[in-house]
This record gives C-alpha cells, structure tokens and sequence, in this order.
C-alpha cells in the first residue's frame, strides 16, 4: 500500500517489531520518476530535466509497504529511517566456533613400555 514518508516509518516499526524475534524484513530503494517504463526507441529524444523521486518498499512476506521519497526530502527521511534502524537491529557479535582437530584414520601407537 502507498503510504505517506511519515506513516511509511510508523508501519514500518511496527513491521520490525512483529518481525524482532524470527522473521524478516526486506527493504528497497530504487530510483524512478513515477512513469511506467516504456520501450526503447533510439529516435526519441531523452528529457534532461526528470525530477527523480526514490521508492521505498518494504515487505516481510505478508505485508507490503511502499512510499515516494521527493528529492528535497531525501536526507530527513535518510536521518529517520537511520534512527528506526538502530532502534530496531540488534546487531550481535558473531559466535567463532572453535574448530575441532581432525581425528587420523590411524590412531598414534604409545610408546610406552610396560
């Protein structure tokens, strides 16, 4: 569903909240001026003035989220969508594993004398 910036970010802590203990959410930008995209043709000529808006979209496999970002709103909605992402991960240290010693096929004969 097409949201506003401000309710994108609400819905999608609450997403994050659903999802905090298993599950996912998938998150997309992608670049677009709002037109359907069209065939190539070499003969046209391209606009050079396109006013560029961002897509958001994110998912969790159930529900999707999706928002237009205007470009004079890219860097408030970069600083919001950055303080909902530290709220939100928890970003754990990774667990090393000790590695176990390979056992050989043949086993040491002791040289210990009786």
């Amino acid at each position: 569903m097409l949201l506003t910036n401000d309710q994108f970010l609400l819905y999608l802590k609450k997403l994050f909240e659903n999802n905090q203990k298993t599950g996912s959410v998938f998150v997309t930008f992608k670049r677009t001026n709002g037109q359907p995209p069209h065939k190539t043709n070499t003969n046209k000529k391209k606009k050079p003035n396109t006013n560029y808006r961002c897509l958001c979209r994110a998912t969790d496999g159930k529900k999707k989220l999706s928002t237009y970002i205007e470009h004079r709103n890219i860097v408030r909605f970069q600083i919001q969508y950055n303080t909902l992402l530290q709220a939100n991960l928890k970003l754990e240290k990774k667990v090393i594993k000790k590695k176990k010693s390979k056992k050989s096929k043949f086993p040491r004969k002791s040289n210990k004398q009786k």
